[in-house]
């Protein structure tokens, strides 16, 4: 999937204790326009990287602080909901549509961002909830079939929206 999405992005694994890591993140920040992260809410507070401090910090120029959230949901909301799911098994999908749709709609959001930074300044934020999406999704309900085709990949039959000639 990296090589399909991953494509014109700058990414670093580091640890933020280390401060070799630390400082190699910050000459990235120098010259970034935008900062995604898929941490869990407040985990990079601590760190000097909530979307209000970059902001401050890049306050002459601006920065973009975009976030893919995995839901909306805090303290026992989301402990009812993860006991609720833990309870069915799962099914492996080779795409997860909400996951993708999520990083469409980021994509989007962030374009959106930049124009806003463009024509008037200043610092914007862009969260895109998970469990958002997935209900946006359901919402438009099942496609037809006459509509899908299925076709033959390296990994495993996939069935897709079909191009219309």
């Amino acid at each position: 999937m990296d090589r399909d999405f991953g494509r014109g992005k700058r990414t670093i694994q580091i640890d933020l204790a280390s401060e070799n890591d630390q400082g190699d993140l910050d000459r990235l920040l120098d010259d970034a326009h935008v900062f995604v992260q898929g941490f869990r809410p407040g985990a990079l507070a601590a760190s000097g990287l909530s979307p209000e401090t970059l902001a401050q910090h890049f306050q002459r120029r601006g920065i973009v602080c975009a976030k893919c959230l995995r839901s909306n949901l805090l303290g026992d909301e989301c402990l009812r909901g993860r006991a609720f799911w833990g309870r069915r098994r799962g099914t492996a999908y080779s795409c997860q549509a909400p996951d993708h749709v999520r990083g469409y709609f980021l994509a989007a959001g962030i374009m959106a961002a930049l124009y806003k930074q463009a024509t008037e300044g200043g610092s914007w934020r862009v969260d895109v909830p998970l469990a958002g999406v997935m209900k946006y999704l359901r919402s438009l309900g099942s496609g037809k079939d006459e509509y899908l085709e299925t076709r033959d990949t390296r990994f495993d039959p996939m069935t897709a929206v079909g191009i219309p000639l």
